[in-house]
């Protein structure tokens, strides 16, 4: 969905149910409940649906009967049943698929309810229990039998962390209130033992690998921690000292929160860091968190207490004040006297609009905005891909769009425009797609009386203690992937964000806990390698609704051996991992020069001597000064040429740089050029097409004109690589068929949005393709009267993998071959689908972004792979 919203209902005696939603695109899911006379799993992958201002039907599900399954015990080696261990069993299949089903361990037993199948069991144990899985279980259901099993745990004799807080000259830190805890080895999450009279702290682990973070609980904010979590290794028995450094502060930055009037403003988060809103310095990277952070009082009123240092003081403004940020202020800070910071909240009184596209194909996406002066606002694009933001002049701000559909991701580079205080500004922000698939969303029924873990396919995980929740029914404890994840200056989010709520059985929120619940999210080491991150740049972060910023969670630790950030939290929001980036942009393109051709205009350029460019993005406008549209995203090489340009116009040209952190070099400087005469240049022959077979087009209405007998009609269809727009004027035929909503209707009532499966009896068709490969649109203008055109088949018709053999698979090759050795080097056409196959395969999957090491079509031809090679292999 477009947002957190979220509707529930139970289905009736007839298995029917009916949502209330409000238009956008809705993830629909179903959470299954057992009978008196038969039990299912909840084994239902959830659908994805665009509501507009219809209904939407047909949304269906097939539950799967559960009549037999897995009774079992976890034990000790040895065999004594673990009756005071309480944790989850998760359940995968062969392939390693996590599946929507499992169990509760009560008094180390379990029982959980499968279909007839093979499934991979593992228990998943909170923290505290000192023990670690030897080895997961297989088993294999057949005729809906109940096995018993036993699945055994090591003991593991306990070890321990030990230390005091000290400061910078080794004296211990004493009467301050502070945390420790820790993450790592057996993926638990363990709190410390603190005596905060004596500052001292005592952290009982199992043998292994810690994390070890720690956080002061210091309202006067007068000590501060290192952002740096410490590496332990300790043995069984093994008790090692390890003291926490704490920074203690003997200078002041107060200020006040001002409207444009000069009144003071309460209900501000500020918030003071060692470095700008927009900079980024690799080397001080280690105090790059946030030092402290407050929300301004009744007199608009804040204070910080810090070490001497020079510091940026920045504050986010509720969307709800009308308002946007105030301009960040860099502060010097002595130990001898205050320093003294007024900020002044500014106003949204200009325009930032456009449209939101995908290969120059309109999309709804999220749309946001930050400026170099700390500014911050958020959109969204509806289905016809236009936006509007307002925002602050005279600042330069940086436009992002990021969507989904059918799970996968698109995002834009971040477009810097200079803002002129009341001149609107267009921005068209043209998406590239991210080669990740957004992953599932995972929901599970929680007893409140026991542990709950629940994790998502890509290993997000929240563990839910016993009692956490008040109420005394089982809750729904949901794991929402979002794409709904803005950057704010350098500081951006590394992989997606997630939306983690409770619900009642009845749809309410639970909002208030008894005890923490404990949040895990994963990151990628490729992502690391790309942005040039280490683990201590990473933090855990929740999205503040109020504020609209990213705060941070300051129980939290790196992982660093099982590649996740975890954290304990006492409320559920979006979460997301947080790191300082990249956000120089690359330098601008030189010697850029243009001029008109027979097959268009051509432009070439030089580019910028970068190390981590990524490709080059060119604008074409009408007006003098207007960025204008995107005509080419993801351009390779040095030279362009823009074929099917209307002539008689003069246009200029931006040629803008990429990196590979998304920045976009801001130049404006524009290229002019006068093209005379009529016509398009670069204008493609019109090709023979077919007139021995009718053919039949399906699709739905877009646009409709009833006009001397003829009905007009446009059908449009996406696929991965490319996007056609067919435009049909068709005679009528009686037997035409309109349907709406599965019901045939009559011709005078055909309405937009209608399915239609018309025979073509006659037609003058316009085809407009816009192809990433061809990096242009090209126009074939077809005249005269026939009777349709015919397709050629798809060429592979079946998924193949390492094993396969036969005549598909020559067809594969063959193709590959043609991309000459950096796509197929060996180039053999033999019919078996080999190593050499598969990794030809990978390089095809790399070069047009269908799937990396990560993706579960890796190196096979599946899914997106195999459509993207039977359209390219068609042409």
């Amino acid at each position: 969905m477009n947002s957190s919203d979220t509707s529930y209902i139970a289905t009736d005696v007839n298995g029917r149910y009916s949502l209330r939603v409000s238009p956008g695109d809705w993830t629909v899911g179903l959470h299954t409940a057992s009978t008196a006379t038969q039990e299912y799993t909840t084994a239902v992958r959830p659908q994805f649906v665009k509501v507009g201002a219809r209904s939407v039907g047909g949304i269906n599900f097939v539950i799967v009967e559960a009549g037999g399954g897995v009774a079992g015990v976890v034990k000790k080696k040895g065999g004594e049943v673990l009756g005071d261990v309480y944790g989850f069993i998760s359940v995968t299949s062969k392939s390693g698929e996590r599946l929507p089903m499992g169990a509760p361990i009560e008094h180390g037993a379990f029982n959980v309810r499968l279909p007839n199948g093979v499934y991979i069991l593992k228990p998943e144990l909170p923290g505290t229990v000192k023990y670690t899985i030897s080895e997961p279980v297989v088993v294999e259901i057949i005729g809906n039998e109940t096995k018993n099993i036993e699945i055994f745990v090591n003991e593991e004799q306990s070890a321990a962390i030990v230390g005091y807080l000290v400061d910078s000259q080794g004296e211990k830190v004493i009467n301050v209130p502070f945390k420790v805890f820790a993450s790592g080895s057996n993926g638990g999450w363990y709190s410390a033992q603190v005596d905060t009279i004596k500052g001292y702290y005592k952290l009982s682990v199992p043998a292994g690998t810690w994390f070890i973070g720690y956080d002061i609980d210091d309202t006067a904010g007068k000590y501060h921690r290192s952002k740096e979590d410490r590496k332990i290794t300790v043995k069984s028995g093994q008790i090692e000292s390890v003291d926490l450094a704490v920074t203690v502060a003997s200078g002041e930055v107060s200020g006040t929160i001002v409207d444009m009037n000069g009144k003071p403003v309460s209900g501000v988060w500020v918030a003071i860091s060692s470095q700008g809103f927009a900079q980024f310095t690799k080397e001080a990277v280690s105090s790059l968190r946030y030092l402290n952070g407050v929300t301004s009082d009744t007199d608009g009123a804040f204070r910080f207490l810090v070490k001497p240092g020079t510091y940026y003081v920045r504050a986010f403004v509720p969307p709800s004040f009308g308002f946007t940020n105030p301009e960040e202020q860099k502060v010097s800070v002595s130990g001898d006297e205050p320093t003294r910071v007024t900020l002044t909240l500014r106003s949204k009184a200009t325009v930032i609009s456009g449209k939101v596209t995908i290969a120059g194909v309109p999309t709804w996406g999220f749309v946001w905005a930050w400026s170099n002066k700390g500014g911050y606002v958020e959109g969204y694009a509806k289905e016809d891909g236009v936006y509007t933001l307002k925002v602050a002049g005279e600042d330069v701000w940086h436009i992002v769009a990021m969507t989904e559909l059918k799970r996968d991701t698109y995002k834009s580079s971040e477009t810097a425009i200079k803002v002129v205080s009341g001149k609107a500004t267009e921005v068209q922000l043209d998406l590239s797609p991210l080669g990740v698939k957004l992953p599932e969303p995972v929901t599970a029924s929680a007893d409140p009386d026991q542990m709950t873990v629940v994790t998502g396919e890509d290993r997000v995980k929240v563990v839910m203690p016993p009692n956490a929740v008040g109420a005394t029914e089982a809750v729904n404890l949901s794991i929402t992937p979002q794409v709904i994840t803005p950057s704010q200056g350098a500081d951006r989010v590394v992989g997606f964000g997630y939306e983690i709520e409770v619900r009642t059985q009845t749809g309410q929120e639970v909002n208030t806990f008894n005890s923490e619940l404990t949040v895990s999210v994963p990151y990628n080491p490729v992502d690391m390698t790309r942005f040039g991150l280490v683990p201590r740049d990473l933090s855990l972060r929740y999205w503040d609704e109020t504020s609209s910023a990213w705060q941070e969670i300051t129980n939290s630790v790196v992982d660093e051996v099982n590649h996740v950030v975890t954290g304990s939290v006492a409320h559920l929001t979006r979460f997301a991992i947080i790191a300082r980036t990249d956000t120089a942009p690359p330098a601008d393109p030189q010697k850029v020069k243009v001029r008109v051709t027979t097959a268009g205009i051509a432009l070439a350029w030089e580019n910028p001597k970068d190390k981590d460019l990524k490709y080059i993005k060119l604008y074409r406008s009408k007006k003098s000064g207007v960025i204008g549209d995107v005509v080419a995203n993801e351009v390779s090489g040095k030279a362009y040429t823009d074929s099917g340009v209307p002539r008689g116009a003069t246009y200029f040209y931006t040629v803008r740089a990429v990196d590979k952190a998304g920045n976009e070099s801001a130049n404006i400087v524009q290229s002019k050029i006068a093209v005379k005469g009529k016509g398009l240049l670069g204008k493609v022959k019109a090709k023979a097409l077919s007139t021995k077979v009718q053919a039949t087009i399906k699709g739905v209405v877009t646009d409709v004109r009833l006009a001397n007998a003829t009905l007009q009609v446009q059908v449009t269809t996406a696929s991965l690589k490319v996007i056609v727009k067919k435009t049909i004027v068709l005679k009528i035929d009686p037997k035409l068929k309109v349907v709406r909503n599965g019901i045939k209707v009559s011709l005078t009532a055909l309405k937009k949005n209608d399915a239609i499966d018309a025979k073509i009896m006659q037609e003058g068709t316009t085809y407009s393709v816009v192809s990433a490969t061809l990096k242009a649109a090209k126009t074939v203008a077809v005249k005269g009267s026939v009777k349709g055109v015919v397709e050629r088949a798809d060429v592979v018709t079946e998924d193949m993998g390492v094993g396969s053999r036969g005549e598909q698979v020559k067809a594969v090759q063959g193709f590959l071959k043609k991309f000459g050795s950096s796509v197929y080097p060996q180039g053999l056409v033999t019919g078996v689908y080999g190593d050499m196959t598969q990794q030809a395969v990978r390089e095809f999957q790399l070069r047009f972004g269908l799937a990396n090491e990560w993706s579960e079509e890796w190196g096979s031809v599946s899914g997106k792979t195999r459509q993207a090679l039977n359209e390219l292999m068609k042409e």
